[in-house]
């Protein structure tokens, strides 16, 4: 009630100022009309996307998160406008997501890009069954823009790039540490990060020096030689192995 209107007759309305802010928002979005008009007539229609970005609070206080997903909202406009604990604190799953995202492998790129991989992991119990099943193909793994950090704290490996036709081109466009620039890493570095297994390297190419050496910037020539030992490696011996003939001197992890 208005506090200046102490008249019982008063004109006034009640807003339920004793009630939570969503019944409130509700109540104002129910009751509150236009004003009739010629030009009201000639006017677009109010869309829930305009309410998405001029009333983004009152929106969320007065709608279920379905109610987004039947007013045709983007997931991408979603997560530019809300945070993810707000997203969480509203009821908002990971199907309701989903329905506002062309598919479930962009419903992935889009919360990975806006609020990190290992925050929506956790917050949507999101494991690498899960992203396998929802990125079938190579494009929509690569599209998720993980670093190989994060592919592998998320339990993901080489094998599923490889597996979706990965070629070592492909792996060099995936950076390898979370906020570090390794688009010139040296092939030592790239091993360690991805840790290929010997069989891995000879389906990559990368046996073939001329090919390599084409697509990166790696130089095998500069790499020193080293001794290879008296006795044949055991399985508890410390000694890196050799792929190839070409890649002797090279230190690959395993």
């Amino acid at each position: 009630m208005c506090p200046l209107c102490t008249a019982k007759d008063a004109n006034v309305v009640n807003l339920g100022l004793t009630r939570g802010s969503s019944d409130i928002a509700a109540l104002l979005l129910k009751t509150v009309k236009p004003v009739k008009s010629s030009w009201n007539m000639f006017r677009r229609k109010t869309k829930f996307s305009d309410l998405l970005k001029e009333h983004p609070e009152a929106l969320l206080a007065s709608h279920h998160p379905i109610d987004f997903v039947h007013g045709n909202a983007k997931l991408q406009d979603i997560v530019k406008t809300y945070t993810l604990p707000t997203l969480l604190r509203n009821g908002f799953s990971l199907q309701h997501l989903d329905a506002m995202a062309t598919d479930q492998a962009d419903t992935l790129a889009c919360l990975y890009r806006a609020y990190g991989v290992g925050p929506c992991n956790s917050a949507f119990e999101i494991n690498a069954l899960q992203i396998k099943d929802r990125c079938r193909n190579l494009q929509s793994l690569l599209a998720l823009d993980m670093s190989v950090e994060e592919i592998k704290e998320t339990g993901l490996n080489l094998d599923i790039f490889m597996k979706r036709g990965a070629t070592l081109a492909d792996l060099l466009t995936v950076p390898l540490y979370k906020d570090m620039d390794s688009s010139d890493s040296s092939f030592a570095e790239f091993s360690v990060a991805w840790g290929p297994t010997q069989s891995q390297l000879e389906n990559l190419g990368c046996t073939e020096q001329e090919l390599v050496e084409n697509i990166t910037e790696w130089d095998f020539a500069s790499i020193p030689q080293r001794t290879l030992p008296a006795e044949p490696c055991t399985a508890q011996s410390s000694f890196p192995v050799d792929s190839s003939h070409l890649f002797r001197g090279l230190k690959l992890n395993f």
